[in-house]
């Protein structure tokens, strides 16, 4: 015997109420992959050509997230700071890696720590190294950080970058000249200046050795 069908207001509503959850689910499904929130991503698009940080963020938040964890070592970001002369890195990378990516990130929480310096960054996206601007900076591995100093190419950064990017950066800028291993000798003249200072005051009471002092000054050469 079959059961009769229940008709009525509820079998309405309830029809009604699973079509609209199932059309809900689908312009969920449709927005997840229309703009990529499934992989993370502010638009799912790959970024190419040339960009700024605000781009890139807004694309990919992992590049935000490694910038905010990031603490760039104290000794390198001083140097960036104290170096005078301009320092430009031009940043190549894919979007598509992550790898490259969180390089983005540290690359850009560099730029931040040392604001106020004459350190800048430029960003582009490529496609990979057999995009046509990858071929005309003669760019074979990524992500490629090109530095330049004063305006003129000084070395690249490609790959991963040990100890780290900061201290590799540092590396091409002009070293502080070394400290002299024997400073020259005072001049026998300003010897004797502080020696004759010393003679005209007491002085006995001084923790001094004076026996240079008390020898006679030579005459002649």
């Amino acid at each position: 015997m079959n059961k009769p069908r229940p008709s009525g207001r509820g079998v309405d509503d309830l029809t009604t109420g699973r079509r609209r959850t199932l059309s809900a689910a689908a312009v969920a499904c449709a927005l997840f992959g229309a703009f990529g929130l499934d992989g993370g991503r502010g638009s799912g698009q790959e970024l190419l050509g040339p960009l700024t940080k605000e781009q890139i963020l807004n694309v990919l938040p992992e590049c935000g997230f490694e910038r905010n964890a990031y603490g760039p070592a104290a000794a390198a970001l001083d140097m960036i700071r104290s170096a005078g002369v301009a320092i430009r890195v031009e940043a190549y990378f894919a979007s598509s890696d992550a790898e490259q990516v969180k390089w983005v990130g540290r690359l850009m929480k560099i730029e931040e720590a040392a604001a106020g310096s004459n350190l800048a960054v430029d960003y582009s996206g490529l496609a990979g190294t057999g995009d046509s601007l990858a071929a005309a900076k003669s760019i074979d591995k990524l992500p490629a950080f090109i530095i330049y100093v004063d305006g003129v190419e000084k070395g690249r950064l490609s790959g991963t970058f040990e100890p780290s990017l900061e201290e590799a950066l540092v590396s091409f800028l002009p070293q502080p000249p070394a400290a002299e291993e024997n400073p020259p000798e005072t001049s026998e003249d300003a010897i004797y200046a502080d020696r004759d200072y010393f003679r005209g005051i007491p002085h006995a009471h001084l923790p001094l050795d004076c026996t240079r002092c008390h020898i006679p000054r030579r005459n002649g050469p």
